[in-house]
C-alpha cells in the first residue's frame, strides 16, 4: 500500500502540480522522447490516429512498465433538459475521439515542481478542439510523471459543450498496455474489495459505483514478485471528483483496442467486445480505465478526469 511518499505526492498534486515551475521546458514535435533521469518515454500524436496523445515505452529508472498509453474515446451523455432548464424528453449519447486533425499545436512538455516536499516531475500535454454547428468542446489531454514513480493520465474538459443542453456527463476511456517490470507475459491484476486484496482470475470489469474513498476501490497491476502500480480514481481539491470509475482487465490480443478497425460498439464499453473469460494472472495484460464526471453547460472552467498510479516495491 502507498505510504508517506504517496501522501506527499498527493499534497503536491492538489496544491502545485498544475503550475509549471519558473524554469519549465518545452518540446514541440508530434513525435519525440523525453527523459528527466527518472522517467523516460516517447510521445506521439500519429497522423490518422483517433487515440489522442500517446505515450510509448514508458520506463521508470531504466525499466519499462508501460508499452502504450492512450485515450481512444470520450463518451458524452447530454442531460434531458435544455439550457433554460426545461425537460426535452430525450437527449443524445455520442462518442468523441481525439483525432490528429483536431489537435491544436504540438505536444508540450512542462516541468512540475513542489518545493514543499522537493518533488519534481514533468507533464506532457496536447490540446484538442472539436467544434461544429451548435457545439464546442475543448480538451487538454495530459500525462503527469513524478520522480517518485507516480504517474497520472488526466483529461481537462472546458466545453461549453452543446448549446441546446443543460449539462453533460463525460466518460473518459484510457487504454494502457502494461509490460510490468519489462516482462511481456508476466503481468497480473488484483482488486481491492471488502478491505482485502483479491486475485482477479478472469477478464472482467472491476468497477466502483461510489465517489472514491481512501482505502477502497483500488486495483493493482504487478509482476510475479508483487512489484507494480496501485491505481485508483483520481481525486483532487476540485468540486468535481471522478465518480463511477471502473477498469477492465483483459489479455492482450492482436487488434484489441484498435478503434480505427471498427472492432468496438462505440456506445458501449469497449471491454465487452474482448472479454472471453481469459486469465489475468501471469499473462500479457491490457487495462481500460474509465473515469466519469459531470459538467454544466454554463460552467466554462476546467474540470478534470483521471487515474492515479502509485508505485509498489519499485524500483
Amino acid at each position: 500500500m502507498p505510504g508517506k511518499a504517496f501522501v506527499s505526492a498527493l499534497i503536491a498534486l492538489l496544491l502545485l502540480s498544475w503550475l509549471p515551475s519558473p524554469a519549465s521546458a518545452t518540446h514541440t514535435l508530434y513525435h519525440d522522447s523525453w527523459n528527466d533521469g527518472y522517467w523516460a518515454m516517447e510521445y506521439d500524436v500519429p497522423q490518422g490516429s483517433t487515440d489522442g496523445l500517446i505515450i510509448l515505452n514508458a520506463k521508470y529508472l531504466g525499466v519499462r512498465h508501460v508499452m502504450k498509453m492512450s485515450l481512444p474515446q470520450i463518451m458524452v451523455e447530454q442531460e434531458q433538459r435544455n439550457i433554460s432548464g426545461n425537460n426535452m424528453g430525450s437527449a443524445p449519447v455520442y462518442v468523441q475521439q481525439l483525432e490528429f486533425g483536431k489537435a491544436t499545436g504540438y505536444p508540450v512538455v512542462t516541468d512540475l515542481y513542489n518545493p514543499a516536499v522537493d518533488l519534481t516531475g514533468f507533464a506532457v500535454t496536447q490540446e484538442f478542439n472539436i467544434i461544429g454547428a451548435g457545439y464546442s468542446y475543448r480538451y487538454i489531454q495530459r500525462y503527469d510523471f513524478w520522480q517518485n514513480g507516480e504517474f497520472f493520465p488526466l483529461l481537462e474538459i472546458y466545453g461549453p459543450g452543446h448549446d441546446n443542453y443543460w449539462s453533460s456527463k463525460y466518460h473518459a476511456f484510457w487504454r494502457i498496455d502494461f509490460d510490468m517490470n519489462d516482462t511481456y507475459y508476466g503481468d497480473s491484476f488484483d482488486f481491492y474489495s471488502i478491505q482485502n486484496w483479491q486475485l482477479a482470475w478472469a477478464e472482467h470489469d472491476y468497477h466502483d459505483d461510489k465517489v472514491y474513498e481512501y482505502g477502497r476501490h483500488e486495483w493493482q497491476n504487478r509482476d510475479s514478485t508483487g512489484k507494480g502500480f496501485i491505481s485508483r480514481p483520481w481525486v483532487s481539491g476540485n468540486a468535481w471528483p471522478t465518480y463511477r470509475a471502473m477498469t477492465w482487465a483483459l489479455q492482450y490480443e492482436n487488434g484489441e483496442g484498435n478503434l480505427d478497425l471498427g472492432q468496438q460498439n462505440l456506445l458501449d464499453f469497449p471491454g465487452h467486445n474482448w472479454d472471453n473469460d481469459g486469465g489475468v494472472q501471469n499473462t500479457d495484460l491490457v487495462n481500460w480505465f474509465v473515469a466519469s464526471g459531470y459538467k454544466l453547460h454554463a460552467d466554462n472552467v476546467m474540470r478534470f478526469l483521471g487515474v492515479q498510479f502509485i508505485p509498489v516495491g519499485l524500483p
